[in-house]
């Protein structure tokens, strides 16, 4: 594929082509790495009636499960990267890439989870103080009630765009660590800063890509509980232990979610894998340097 800045669409059209060529390879990478979670979800769902055994259960599965969906998705990357560099993916060599970069890639989402988390609290604080100035002003100065109700206005629009700007820029940013470590080699927090500064100025292109391949990916997974029935588990967590659902129709769906996942899961991988490539040509003029270094060669 051809480095080159790109568009929404024709990022989301290249993420297509890109999964499209190994998608044998990626579709058993993706389903093999999912089935313990969906392992827990099988286990679990029947037991939301007990809370004491649903936790017990989880701390026993979950790990797993986090630690599989982690070397998936680096998996993943690094065969993608490999087509992208124009050399056949492989395997053994992504898994043992992967595996390798467990603990740096579990180590990033921890810091990205704690900047979010800041950028949460962060937002908080000041729209507290900014209704915090305003009922001050208001019990000070006795303000009639248009005038009241306009200073309002001001700052219900004052705060959503605090959260809608700093919600933009945390998301994006953290959208493009994992291509640091897998692609780059980065640290975790080398890798955090490395998205930051390509997520600048691309912040609603990177935010519609994702939007939409997220969308994509729902879909599947919302038919599968429809068509099996078990979409009643998200408004009564008794359901399957009641005997509402089945373990049948449970086992059922979370096969279709492990066969939807082995296109949707590599799919969204090559979103974010494109995108951080996208911002390298716009931000560093990669696809310059690209073309200077096969000339060297």
């Amino acid at each position: 594929m051809a480095i080159r800045a790109r568009s929404a669409g024709e990022l989301l059209d290249g993420a297509f082509r890109l999964v499209r060529q190994d998608l044998g390879l990626y579709m058993f990478t993706a389903i093999v790495a999912s089935v313990p979670l969906a392992l827990v979800t099988v286990v679990l769902t029947p037991a939301a009636s007990d809370p004491a055994g649903s936790v017990r259960i989880a701390l026993l599965m979950l790990p797993f499960a986090l630690v599989a969906t982690i070397a998936v998705w680096a998996a993943l990357m690094h065969q993608m990267h490999e087509r992208l560099d124009g050399r056949e993916p492989n395997l053994g060599a992504s898994v043992r890439r992967a595996l390798r970069l467990i603990l740096r890639v579990a180590w990033a989402g921890i810091l990205a989870f704690v900047v979010m988390a800041g950028a949460y609290l962060l937002g908080t604080l000041v729209i507290l103080a900014l209704v915090a100035a305003v009922t001050g002003l208001l019990a000070l100065f006795s303000l009639p009630p248009v005038a009241s109700l306009i200073l309002a206005a001001v700052v219900g629009v004052v705060s959503l765009a605090i959260f809608v700007l700093l919600g933009l820029r945390v998301v994006t940013g953290m959208a493009l660590f994992l291509p640091g470590i897998v692609v780059e080699d980065l640290t975790g927090y080398q890798s955090i800063k490395r998205g930051f500064a390509l997520a600048k100025g691309g912040e609603v292109r990177i935010l519609s890509v994702l939007v939409l391949s997220w969308i994509l990916i729902f879909v599947p997974v919302a038919a599968a509980s429809f068509v099996t029935g078990t979409w009643r588990t998200f408004f009564d967590p008794e359901a399957a232990s009641s005997g509402l659902i089945s373990m049948g129709q449970i086992v059922v769906q979370q096969l279709l979610v492990l066969i939807s996942a082995g296109f949707t899961t590599p799919f969204l991988v090559a979103c974010i894998l494109l995108l951080y490539f996208d911002q390298r040509v716009r931000v560093e003029a990669y696809d310059l340097q690209a073309e200077a270094d096969a000339l060297a060669e």
